[in-house]
């Protein structure tokens, strides 16, 4: 991800640079050492000057090496100009910034955000610069919550330091504006730009580029959302402006020239996008010397153009210029440079397939391998999972192409088992990689002997945050409180402190513990023999892989391994989508009416079908009777049962449907890897007891529990009659707890010392922070905020069951990440250690849910491994609820996922 060029620029020039240049600052620098040896105040203030003309000229390690000595100097000799040293820190983390080092920056911007806080408090106009920037590197390196939180306190800070509508506030909410871009959030994007021109359009001298700025970010979100029209009329307003303050006829010009490029490049039109790029990079070229990272964005959007245009010489020559540039600002290990890799690999890939030249193809080849190194190597060297979850959406297009080449010598050579291997390891990486890679984490702080005081501190800090996320969920979730809020962003605060210090926790970790640094990256995807070894005769493992521009699909048997091209992901998505509205429409309505069941019913029907047709109907003469299925994006959320591999001939008779779940039993994984890791898992502490079952919303006592903000949970009259069929199946240590007895603090001090943990309950999925799905259980009267146990919550939770079965809604889908999965309570569930869980993908019926629960325990009861006895029980529910009761929505929500074995 790559900043605007505009903020890039506002960033390099905001500053009072001194105007000596550095040869002449050198001289001065050797004649006071020579002459006036004692005089290190002086000595440091030239060096402060010397290494801001370093940084302008881009020569950012000699400006930090620069810095560094200067403040050297003042630490050991100017302990009382306490705001000096922060002024060279705040210099210090600026240039790492520039330089793309975003945890040294962060680093350096806290020590001098602490200095001027002590020095001249938080209404400083420094302090409000120092965390100006830190908000940017937090944004960069993809901590985008503790970046939102500083943004909101700029802009708080601002407004208490500058009169209304000052130029600085306006800055300040266009940095808001980058965050909520960043976070996808595109209509609170769009607000804040749009409150920043609203505030430049009021000034008595218009700034041009500032406005321009804005429109520029605008234009491109519109862009992202395909909302071609709008985009294309926003650049042509900054345009405007360029022109009617003169502003075409300097460097700055080149951005407004590059968005017209990008605009048409995306849309197609690929000699108009051409000639707006070469006129960029001719003004940029015509007005700076220097190279910077706005002239590499330059000649990277110019190649992709001259790719797309089947003029492979000059691409390759503009691919190569952006890598140089590059390497030279920021040396060969910088994380700009993974995306360098993967635009060669593709360029040689198209390169082969315009002239089938093969030596093009092992190019490409041998540039995505380097590509998965570098990427590999980034995500080892980051700690939060939101900055590791920021470079899998950015690599995500590269790893598709990286398949499309494997599949290309695939197809001249058949057999080549490596390619195949390599193929399968990109998909993969790309299915629930940061989930396996938290597990492995885990393994390792436990046999790595890191002190028991040392993880005593991680899991207080851990706490402490989930409690202010909680505190965070009641207000926005019950209170209905936005971003904006006072008290949700004082909250955000507090929990990016706490976030920055476990992170400085866990860097100690790596440093002082080196076995817990090998343990920890000792990882790799299970290799396809691997998995092939674990499937039985009966088995099939389908695992899709969505990228851009395919969808692809993994066809693995004990013997055999067939990789499909398949259909357009928007394609899918539109299926998907029409499928589970269709699915759930009417039976969630609020007002439910005729009209809306029947359109509903004949939508669900055509869309099942014609899934069935573009996902399954390649496979389905092969496909086994047991079925491991890794869904990919879009698909997540879709309980494959549901298909329909014919049209039903009497849309009213559901009994009579061509279901697949009358065919195969399904499992679901998030990745074939954490499917075999999730069936070799050993609990450090297996659970003692058999069964434990919670009903906190059973008839009798549903009545007395409501969340702290009075909002009350309604009876779920079947959860009773459920759990007590539960205690006939295992009367051997079962404990059932109903009513006030299902507490939270209760399932809490109970949940490891259990095999088997059934909650029906209460769920809520959250789309916008997958930390925030919870399970609401019963109240403890001395405390009302205890009533939710949320999925950050869990996380922290040592699970030893074999099987969590979470009889509630929507515990199975929640905030979708790309690259990585679903966020969900089941997720967290496998997190905390549990083999299997079965989870549901909407909001379930009471009664139904009884009796599909009841049959699956008797399937287990009977010694049935997990994904058939649900199958069973679906099948038995379909033959015993005719007519309407028969509709998918009633038995279809629920799923398996992980280990499918037997319960012992």
């Amino acid at each position: 991800m790559k900043a605007s060029f505009y903020l890039l620029l506002w960033m390099f020039c905001c500053y009072n640079l001194a105007a000596q240049a550095p040869d002449s600052l050198r001289t001065q620098l050797e004649e006071l050492r020579k002459f006036h040896p004692d005089d290190t105040k002086r000595e440091a203030e030239l060096l402060v000057k010397l290494g801001k003309q370093l940084q302008r000229k881009f020569k950012l390690d000699e400006a930090i090496a620069t810095y560094q000595e200067a403040l050297t100097l003042q630490q050991q000799w100017l302990p009382d100009t306490a705001q000096a040293i922060a002024h060279t820190q705040y210099l210090l983390g600026w240039t790492y910034l520039r330089r793309s080092t975003y945890n040294e920056a962060i680093e350096w911007l806290e020590k001098a955000a602490n200095n001027y806080l002590q020095t001249m408090g938080e209404t400083s106009i420094p302090y409000a610069d120092v965390l100006e920037k830190r908000t940017q590197a937090l944004l960069y390196n993809g901590r985008y919550t503790d970046a939102l939180a500083d943004a909101h306190r700029l802009l708080a800070l601002r407004k208490k330091l500058h009169p209304a509508n000052h130029t600085s506030i306006a800055k300040a909410s266009t940095i808001l504006g980058t965050q909520y871009k960043y976070l996808k959030k595109y209509p609170e994007s769009i607000q804040y730009y749009q409150n920043a021109l609203d505030t430049y359009f009021k000034e008595e001298t218009i700034n041009h580029n500032n406005i321009a700025a804005c429109y520029s970010e605008m234009g491109q979100i519109y862009l992202y959302q395909k909302d071609y029209p709008k985009s294309l009329a926003t650049f042509q307003r900054e345009d405007s402006i360029m022109i009617s303050g003169k502003e075409h006829l300097g460097p700055d010009y080149a951005y407004t020239c590059s968005d017209f490029g990008k605009y048409y490049l995306t849309t197609g039109n690929y000699p108009e996008a051409l000639r707006w790029q070469q006129k960029s990079i001719n003004i940029i070229t015509a007005h700076t010397q220097s190279d910077n990272t706005n002239v590499a964005s330059l000649y990277l959007y110019l190649g992709r153009t001259q790719a797309a245009m089947q003029q492979f010489p000059e691409a390759l020559a503009s691919f190569e210029t952006d890598a140089r540039i590059l390497e030279r600002l920021y040396g060969t290990s910088s994380s700009r440079l993974f995306h360098c890799n993967g635009e060669l690999g593709f360029l040689y890939l198209r390169w082969y397939q315009q002239t089938r030249d093969t030596a093009m193809l092992h190019k490409s080849q041998a540039c995505f391998r380097a590509f998965e190194l570098d990427i590999d190597y980034q995500m080892q060297s980051e700690l939060l999972p939101e900055a590791q979850q920021k470079l899998r959406n950015e690599s995500a297009r590269y790893f598709e192409r990286a398949m499309l080449t494997e599949l290309e010598v695939l197809q001249l050579e058949p057999g080549n088992k490596a390619t195949q291997e390599k193929a399968w390891q990109l998909s993969e990486k790309m299915h629930s990689f940061m989930l396996l890679a938290a597990s492995t984490e885990a393994q390792a702080r436990h046999f790595a002997g890191i002190p028991d005081d040392a993880l005593a501190q991680d899991l207080k800090l851990n706490e402490q945050r989930v409690q202010l996320d909680k505190k965070r969920l009641l207000l926005t979730e019950f209170q209905k409180l936005t971003s904006t809020d006072s008290a949700v962003q004082a909250l955000d605060i507090q929990i990016a402190g706490l976030k920055t210090e476990q992170a400085r926790l866990w860097r100690s970790f790596e440093v002082k513990y080196p076995e817990y640094y090998q343990l920890k990256y000792r990882f790799q995807p299970a290799s396809l023999s691997e998995i092939q070894q674990h499937l039985s005769p009966k088995q099939t493992l389908l695992e899709y892989f969505v990228g851009d521009s395919t969808l692809y699909l993994f066809e693995v048997t004990a013997t055999n391994c067939r990789i499909h091209r398949m259909a357009t992901p928007d394609q899918v998505q539109q299926l998907a989508s029409s499928f589970l509205i269709g699915l759930t429409a009417y039976h969630t309505a609020v007002s439910p009416n005729p009209e809306l069941y029947q359109k509903s019913v004949l939508q669900y029907a055509n869309a099942a079908h014609q899934l069935y047709q573009t996902i399954w109907k390649p496979i389905a003469d092969r496909a086994k009777e047991e079925i491991i299925l890794v869904p990919g994006e879009w698909l997540n959320n879709l309980p494959f049962e549901a298909l329909l591999s014919t049209p039903p001939a009497d849309p009213r008779a559901f009994s009579t449907y061509p279901f697949l779940v009358k065919k195969h039993h399904f499992q679901y994984a998030y990745s074939a890897t954490m499917w075999l890791e999730m069936q070799r898992r050993k609990h450090q502490h297996p659970a003692p007891n058999g069964l434990l079952a919670l009903a906190p919303f059973c008839h009798n006592s549903a009545p007395e529990n409501t969340c702290s903000s009075g909002n009350q949970w309604s009876a779920l009259p079947f959860s009773d009659e459920e759990v007590s069929l539960l205690q006939n199946r295992f009367t051997q240590n079962a404990k059932i707890l109903l009513g006030k007895e299902a507490a939270k603090s209760t399932f809490i001090q109970l949940a490891a010392q259990y095999r088997i943990l059934h909650l029906a309950t209460h769920g809520k999925a959250n789309p916008g922070d997958g930390g925030q799905c919870y399970l609401a259980l019963a109240e403890n009267p001395a405390d009302p905020n205890t009533t939710l146990l949320t999925a950050a919550e869990l996380y922290n939770l040592p699970i030893n069951a074999d099987l969590v079965v979470l009889s509630a809604c929507e515990t199975g889908i929640g905030e979708q990440l790309r690259g990585e999965g679903v966020l969900s309570l089941a997720r967290a569930f496998a997190y905390a250690g549990a083999k299997s869980i079965v989870a549901s993908l909407w909001r379930v019926n009471d009664q139904s849910t009884m009796q599909i629960m009841d049959a699956f325990y008797a399937g287990l009861k009977a010694g049935k491994t997990k994904h058939v006895a649900l199958g069973e029980a679906k099948q038995k529910y379909l033959l015993e609820n005719p007519g309407k009761n028969a509709h998918p929505f009633f038995w279809a929500a629920f799923v398996g996922l992980g280990d499918e074995s037997p319960i012992d």
